[in-house]
């Protein structure tokens, strides 16, 4: 599987080290509520690519693939990404939902980035050709920088807390390889060259 630099972050095949990383940081409740968990996988769950989620106003099981985030410099891990939500051989579009353990989080920057080469990494190891994305906020207030990379607002939907029960709203957003290409093409940017290895910086792709 093709790894993908981006200037700060690399994606990639999670190592055995790393997948053991994975595993810990879902233990953690406060990642249930970004990725609605609906509790932390057991190892057993965990080694069979099981996880349970919170899907409308139930529970439900699904398949799950692991990718890592870990730093450029350093190599060492920074999140993870969970894709998931397909069905059948068939299906193209995927849930690729991005975790950052709380210790790790920091700046809009290196999320965006995150989300960039996430999809960059998706689209050239041919796993889908849509990713979507679950994203807490108000109802009327949806994140509006996920447009900035190119991705459209689907709808919202509404969701109980994972350990409170509590109605929270999530605004679905859904990225194509084409829209991510287009929007590559207009910036002067080329999908198929690694963000982190171009000649022109992150930035100049959302100016």
């Amino acid at each position: 599987m093709r790894q993908i630099c981006g200037p700060k972050l690399v994606v990639d095949a999670p190592t055995p080290p790393e997948l053991d990383w994975i595993f810990e940081s879902l233990q953690d409740s406060r990642l249930y509520l970004p990725l609605s968990l609906a509790r932390g996988p057991t190892r057993e769950e965990f080694d069979k690519g099981e996880i349970e989620l919170i899907e409308g106003e139930g529970r439900g099981r699904e398949n799950v693939n692991y990718f890592i985030a870990r730093r450029r410099d350093s190599g060492e891990p920074w999140g993870f990404y969970l894709e998931y939500g397909w069905d059948g051989a068939f299906d193209t579009t995927r849930e690729f939902d991005l975790a950052v353990p709380v210790e790790k989080q920091g700046s809009i920057r290196l999320l965006l980035e995150a989300h960039i080469v996430g999809s960059q990494f998706v689209f050239a190891n041919k796993l889908a050709k849509r990713i979507r994305w679950r994203v807490h906020a108000p109802k009327d207030a949806p994140p509006r920088w996920y447009k900035r990379i190119g991705a459209r607002h689907i709808g919202e939907m509404t969701e109980p807390h994972p350990l409170t029960g509590e109605l929270l709203s999530k605004h679905v957003y859904e990225l194509s390889h084409r829209e991510l290409i287009d929007l590559f093409e207009r910036r002067g940017f080329d999908l198929d060259v690694d963000l982190g290895n171009q000649s022109q910086t992150l930035w100049k792709l959302f100016s």
